[in-house]
């Protein structure tokens, strides 16, 4: 029994020693078919790997010859625009060229055109100037023949308006018991426009150096008003000194109106003044004027003024237009309504003309007042 036991057993051990033996084989034979799958696998992703990989580098070399392709094509593109430019340029230039020849042609035949119209000019110019200056010439001594003459005949004129239109200014003493010799007062109202003048004069200043003073008294023996300028016109020379004095009282007291004089500071230490200067506030101002006081030249240089309109031209307008306000002024201001209002009005005439510095001694007789007519316009 024993015996079968242990050979049973060796049986047994020899079995399961088959068995692992046939096991590990198996395992060997899995194991190298593993293997070989993975060395295959390997294989194939090596391959894959190298394909990919060939590939991109093909896909990169393609890319890079488009590029490539590109730049050059680029590159020519810009070679051909910059030989266009250039070309371009080159004709522009070309054209500037040519079009700046032109115009420098252009302004040369201009200027010498220019120049030759100026030169044309400039002879003619000189032709005329010569003909003007020998036309101005002849002109000139045509004129101072003409003034000569002129002269001659004014002097002529003078000297008939003094001895012969007018006989009886008389440079002597005048004499009132004849006729042609005599001047009363009331030749200085009568009426104006008889030729020739008629005119009150005085005696002449053979008394000097003492003042030759005449008072020449006007009176109404009423109360008037003034409505226009008083102007006294003066045969003789118009007085170097003079005042205009209006009484309100019929010649109990006496106001001054106006003072005249060549030299107001020298004869009534007055700073000279203008009607022409007056406002409504300096209306009523007693002043001295040299307006008046120049010498005999002309005919209108024969008056002396006293200016009423000057003065209501301050209310009523430079034309008088508002009457109607001058009027409510002279209503209602008493010192305003009694300014234009006398009752006597008297002349003063304290030195003569005597168209000069100093006084001819030798000849005293030309020296004297005459007046041919006194105009006082009132209501």
């Amino acid at each position: 029994m024993v015996l079968v036991l242990e050979v049973v057993l060796v049986v047994v051990v020899l079995l399961v020693v088959l068995l692992l033996v046939v096991l590990l084989l198996v395992l060997l034979v899995v194991l190298v078919v593993v293997v070989l799958l993975l060395v295959v696998l390997v294989v194939v992703l090596v391959v894959v790997l190298v394909v990919v990989l060939l590939l991109v580098v093909l896909v990169v070399v393609v890319l890079l010859l488009v590029l490539l392709v590109v730049v050059l094509v680029v590159v020519v593109l810009l070679v051909v625009l910059l030989v266009v430019v250039l070309v371009v340029v080159l004709v522009v230039v070309l054209l500037v060229v040519l079009l700046v020849v032109v115009l420098v042609v252009v302004l040369l035949m201009v200027l010498v055109v220019v120049l030759l119209v100026v030169l044309v000019v400039v002879l003619l110019l000189v032709v005329l100037v010569v003909v003007l200056v020998v036309v101005l010439l002849v002109l000139v001594v045509v004129l101072l023949v003409v003034l000569v003459v002129v002269l001659l005949v004014l002097v002529v004129v003078l000297l008939v308006v003094v001895l012969v239109e007018n006989p009886y200014m008389c440079n002597n003493e005048c004499d009132a018991a004849t006729e042609e010799l005599a001047h009363p007062p009331e030749l200085m109202f009568d009426f104006e426009g008889r030729n020739p003048t008629t005119f009150w004069q005085s005696t002449t200043w053979k008394k000097y150096p003492k003042p030759l003073q005449v008072n020449i008294t006007l009176s109404w023996d009423k109360t008037i008003e003034l409505t226009d300028d008083i102007v006294i016109t003066f045969e003789s020379g118009r007085p170097e000194q003079m005042v205009l004095e209006k009484s309100l009282d019929y010649g109990r007291t006496w106001q001054p109106y106006q003072f005249y004089a060549t030299d107001c500071l020298d004869a009534f230490t007055m700073e000279p003044r203008s009607v022409r200067e007056f406002s409504q506030r300096t209306l009523l101002d007693i002043i001295c004027t040299e307006d008046y006081s120049r010498g005999y030249v002309w005919k209108y240089d024969k008056t002396v003024r006293f200016e009423i309109k000057d003065r209501f031209a301050l209310f009523a307008g430079p034309r008088l237009h508002n009457m109607a306000s001058l009027y409510g002024q002279l209503d209602t201001t008493r010192n305003l309504r009694d300014f234009f209002t006398l009752t006597d009005l008297r002349i003063r005439l304290l030195r003569p003309a005597t168209g000069a510095t100093t006084v001819d001694e030798e000849n005293l007789s030309r020296y004297f007042y005459a007046i041919s007519d006194i105009k006082v316009q009132g209501r």
